[in-house]
């Protein structure tokens, strides 16, 4: 997905970083129901802003960001995530690439996580017959 296409409204964005149904579902649900009222009454007024900023690329941002979930050891929003980049046009490659690097600088217990579960994510989409892409673009 090219930057210039994704415009930075609340939905593309989510589509985007989480990029399936049960996940933006999911997320939608909890971020719009009472146990959240007060972190959006906080937090969420800065999300539409900070995603709005072009001084990286967005598909340099959302790399970025797979890289705090992996050192921050977050699991399952790491894995939310991948499935949705892969599904949004981030490749295997690109992802392996981040995730290399977190087992250099970060340690190889991160790095060995993350990759399982990019192997996790890719296996999930496989078995549902939806399509990723392998290969960084030239």
């Amino acid at each position: 997905m090219a930057d210039e296409a994704l415009e930075p409204t609340d939905e593309n964005l989510m589509m985007f970083v989480f990029g399936d149904e049960v996940s933006s579902k999911r997320m939608r649900e909890a971020m719009t129901g009472p146990a959240a009222s007060t972190y959006n009454q906080i937090v969420s007024p800065t999300n539409g802003p900070l995603w709005a900023r072009r001084i990286l690329p967005v598909k340099t941002t959302v790399l970025m960001n797979l890289a705090i979930l992996a050192c921050l050891n977050r699991p399952h929003e790491l894995y939310t995530r991948v499935v949705g980049l892969l599904r949004g046009g981030i490749s295997v490659e690109e992802i392996q690439e981040v995730f290399l690097h977190i087992g250099f600088y970060v340690g190889n217990p991160a790095g060995v996580e993350a990759s399982v579960t990019l192997h996790e994510a890719m296996e999930y989409l496989n078995s549902r017959g939806i399509a990723f892409r392998e290969k960084a673009e030239a």
